[in-house]
């Protein structure tokens, strides 16, 4: 009997620690949020979670944005965070370029359920450096995988995108922001590399890859049509 007892015990402590667990990873370990693009060529974004409520935003066809938290119940409604600008600029040293609202769960998709792109028809190269300072951009603006010191950082000095056979160069307003996109210098390349993901919708291709400095990291989404970039969504934790 006592063996039965312990063993009971023993039983319930697991399922306590278990869930103890999965509640410090949810809350101490931040984690980077699902993208979803509309499930047909526009999806409302409203200010509640109600039939009633104030639309505040229109997405549209391809658009990247985020679900802000995951909905374990069976709602017909998910949380998001919309970008307020294509590029995720900010211009006052934080994270102001989303604004939160709500989705019918019906009118999206998630971004990784699209088919991957089979061949290497698209492609984003960088040429990475060491940091320089200082870079000839605002001081306020927020940038990018900077948790640490600019000493021993990287950024990148030049962005190309592959584009069915031909090499296009990306003006540095896409990029000026970024630090440790790679932690070594020389070229970081998405063609044959599993650290970069690539989606396809149609002619649409959605790029995606995580970046770190050690202390903190961010994820970018690149969408890339007719050879140019057409949104760049950056999600940090």
């Amino acid at each position: 009997m006592a063996s039965e007892w312990y063993y009971l015990q023993f039983g319930k402590m697991k399922i306590y620690f278990t869930i103890l667990c999965s509640l410090l990873t949810q809350n101490v370990f931040p984690q980077l949020q699902p993208e979803v693009i509309t499930s047909s060529e526009i999806a409302i974004i409203y200010r509640d979670s109600t039939q009633t409520s104030t639309p505040i935003d229109t997405m549209f066809e391809n658009e990247v944005f985020l679900i802000s938290e995951n909905n374990a119940s069976n709602s017909d409604w998910i949380p998001v965070d919309v970008p307020q600008n294509k590029m995720s600029k900010s211009k006052s040293g934080i994270i102001d370029f989303y604004k939160k609202g709500y989705v019918k769960k019906e009118d999206v998709k998630l971004l990784d359920e699209l088919p991957k792109m089979t061949e290497n028809r698209v492609g984003i190269t960088f040429q990475i450096i060491k940091a320089i300072a200082p870079k000839e951009i605002p001081e306020e603006n927020l940038m990018y995988g900077l948790e640490t010191s600019l000493e021993g950082s990287y950024q990148v000095d030049e962005m190309l995108i592959g584009w069915k056979g031909e090499i296009r160069l990306i003006d540095p307003l896409f990029y000026e922001d970024l630090y440790n996109v790679s932690p070594t210098v020389g070229e970081l390349s998405s063609y044959n590399n599993k650290e970069f993901k690539i989606f396809q919708k149609g002619e649409s291709f959605f790029i995606k890859h995580k970046c770190s400095d050690g202390a903190g990291s961010y994820e970018i989404t690149w969408v890339i049509k007719d050879g140019n970039v057409q949104q760049r969504l950056i999600d940090t934790i």
